[in-house]
């Protein structure tokens, strides 16, 4: 459940627009839940003198961007980079758990403006390096044995409860069975 404050933010954002002649132009997105995000800085002497958002996404993505551009405005480049998504989240309040991630995506937006930023002035500034988390290895799937997959002991099945399962296909009101140890198919009306 979102917050009164995210609501208010989300229906009433100030910052939203397009800077023309922007000094700086930052986009991030997010593919598993298509929100898009343009951040546009105005920078005057090394201090962030406006910030605009155009972004596609959720109430929380908007909220979250809105949050930012005012977090920056007034900050130098190098105080603009310190802002993280905790301090997103801290203004706005609360969001649902699954949505952190525009908090996140707020902040990566910052972060490829001031790239940008670099850039245009020949600096050329890495992307934050984040940790990945250990990958867990992979389970394999369970596979059901066939009776006929494992050699057999002394003539003896392996799956002494089932013996020489048979295929089923259902068709409308029949039932089509592969008789055991035969390649011919038996129809039987459903009752």
């Amino acid at each position: 459940m979102y917050s009164q404050n995210v609501i208010d933010i989300f229906q009433k954002p100030k910052n939203a627009g397009i800077i023309r002649g922007a000094d700086a132009i930052g986009s991030v997105g997010n593919a598993s839940c298509g929100d898009v995000m343009k951040l546009y800085l105005k920078i005057e002497n090394e201090t962030i003198a406006d910030a605009k958002f155009k972004t596609f996404g959720c109430v929380s993505a908007i909220a979250s961007c809105e949050v930012a551009c005012d977090l920056i405005k007034g900050k130098t480049i190098e105080q603009a980079l310190k802002v993280t998504n905790k301090d997103v989240l801290d203004v706005l309040g609360q969001i649902p758990a699954q949505k952190i991630h525009c908090s996140v995506m707020a902040q990566e937006a910052i972060e490829s403006a001031i790239r940008d930023f670099n850039k245009r002035r020949g600096i050329v500034t890495p992307k934050p390096v984040k940790e990945k988390p250990a990958k867990a290895e992979k389970e394999k799937p369970l596979r059901t044995p066939r009776a006929n997959a494992l050699p057999a002991i002394k003539g003896e099945s392996h799956f002494p409860t089932i013996q020489n399962p048979a295929p089923i296909v259902t068709t409308s009101n029949n039932l089509w069975l592969l008789q055991p140890n035969k390649t011919s198919w038996k129809s039987r009306t459903n009752p």
